[in-house]
C-alpha cells in the first residue's frame, strides 16, 4: 500500500486522531495534509479541531523560541527546544498507534 493510501484510509477511519498527530510531528507538510483531507471528505469540524489542538504546540514553540532569540532568553529558547521535542515524540507514538490499528482493523 502506497503512502497516499495509507495516509487517506487513516484520515477515512479516525480524522481527529490523524490530523492531530500529523500536525504534532515536527516535519511534514500542511499543504499535503490539507489535500488528503480536502480528497478524503473529512468532516469540518473534526479537521478544524484536530488543527486547532494539533498546531497549537508548535505556535506555542515558536513563540518561545521568537521571544527566546533576544539577549538572555536562553530558558525560553530551552523550553521551546525541549517541547519540539516532546510534540515530535507524542507526534510518533500516536502515528505508531494509528498505524497499529490500523494493521489490526485490516487483519
Amino acid at each position: 500500500m502506497r503512502y497516499g493510501e495509507r495516509v487517506a484510509g487513516m484520515l477515512d477511519r479516525h480524522p481527529f486522531e490523524t490530523i492531530v498527530t500529523l500536525r504534532l510531528l515536527p516535519v511534514g507538510s500542511s499543504l499535503l495534509l490539507n489535500l488528503f483531507a480536502g480528497l478524503s471528505a473529512v468532516a469540518l469540524l473534526p479537521f478544524t479541531a484536530a488543527t486547532l489542538v494539533g498546531s497549537l504546540p508548535q505556535s506555542i514553540i515558536f513563540v518561545l523560541l521568537g521571544s527566546g532569540a533576544q539577549f538572555g532568553g536562553w530558558g525560553r529558547t530551552l523550553v521551546a527546544v525541549v517541547l519540539f521535542g516532546v510534540s515530535g515524540v507524542m507526534g510518533y507514538r500516536l502515528l505508531k498507534r494509528i498505524t497499529r490499528n490500523q494493521q489490526t482493523e485490516l487483519s
